[in-house]
């Protein structure tokens, strides 16, 4: 007799909460051989994969109570590998350019915490995401959060990347209106002269500066400043340059070992030859005396 293999127990329909409505039947199956296969884990990667992250998330502070810590939760993990799968480089971009586009607000140190690991893996701070040509830089601008700003410089951001318009990022931060990041990214060297297009309509365009990029939006006191940061760096540029002033040193009196008085030699003088007198002629003969005789 043949003992008929017994049927497969087939697992219970995965149960979380806004999930099942979301799915088609289509899915909810493909799910389903997942859970079977891999078990309840595998669940949140797929959704990672399949790049729905309202799914994935739902009431995200329920899951995630301890917003300071840099462990992550499943939910967590399975978020940052979905964006890590979909754009391994410009994974960042893409997180900060959907936290824009929610405009819900951002938990700073939940989206500190997110970067960190990115980073670690392997993510670019200058690789703009899908559509993009602006790193990620702008994005945080945009979120005018000066703690993210300043991770992303940090690891490494190009705080004079430019865009297609000749954009910055010190633009952004002037249009944004945040006095704080554009004095901070101005202390990494973020440069108030250059100049970006602008069109504000038809055939108008023009070129403009950070500075007056700022006086568009009428923040009035940014717009000084970087006219002030401008103006110095001008200065700067067109001053001669000074030589650097030698320390005044006053020399010390040098004392000259006396040198040794050599005395030259006596000359001798050859003495000179004395000149011999000419002997007197002899006396004339005497006469003899007549009468004389001489002796």
């Amino acid at each position: 007799m043949v003992v008929p293999a017994p049927e497969s127990v087939k697992p219970e329909p995965a149960k979380i909460d806004n999930l099942s409505s979301t799915l088609t039947a289509a899915e909810q199956a493909e799910l389903d051989k997942i859970i079977a296969k891999h078990g309840m884990s595998a669940i949140l990667h797929y959704l990672a994969a399949k790049g729905d992250r309202n799914m994935i998330l739902g009431d995200d502070k329920r899951v995630s109570p301890d917003e300071t810590s840099t462990a992550l939760t499943p939910v967590e993990q399975a978020e940052i590998d979905g964006y890590l799968y979909q754009n391994r480089q410009g994974a960042i971009g893409e997180y900060l350019d959907d936290l824009l586009r929610k405009n819900t607000g951002a938990n700073t140190n939940r989206v500190l915490k997110y970067l960190g690991h990115f980073v670690s893996r392997g993510a670019g701070v200058n690789t703009p995401p899908y559509g993009h040509l602006k790193n990620p830089l702008y994005a945080a601008l945009r979120m005018r959060d000066i703690e993210i700003v300043k991770f992303l410089i940090a690891a490494g951001a190009d705080v004079n990347a430019k865009s297609d318009n000749g954009e910055t990022p010190l633009h952004t931060a002037a249009w944004e209106g945040n006095i704080a990041i554009v004095q901070f990214l101005v202390s990494k060297g973020a440069d108030a002269n250059v100049k970006m297009r602008y069109i504000r309509g038809l055939n108008q365009e023009s070129q403009m500066t950070p500075a007056d990029y700022a006086k568009e939006r009428k923040h009035t006191a940014i717009a000084g400043f970087l006219r002030m940061i401008a103006d110095s760096d001008n200065r700067e540029d067109t001053a001669p340059v000074k030589e650097t002033a030698k320390p005044s040193v006053i020399p010390l009196p040098v004392k000259e070992t006396p040198k040794p008085v050599v005395m030259p030699p006596p000359v001798k003088e050859t003495p000179k030859p004395v000149p011999q007198r000419a002997a007197p002629p002899p006396p004339p003969p005497r006469r003899a005396m007549p009468g004389v005789t001489t002796i």
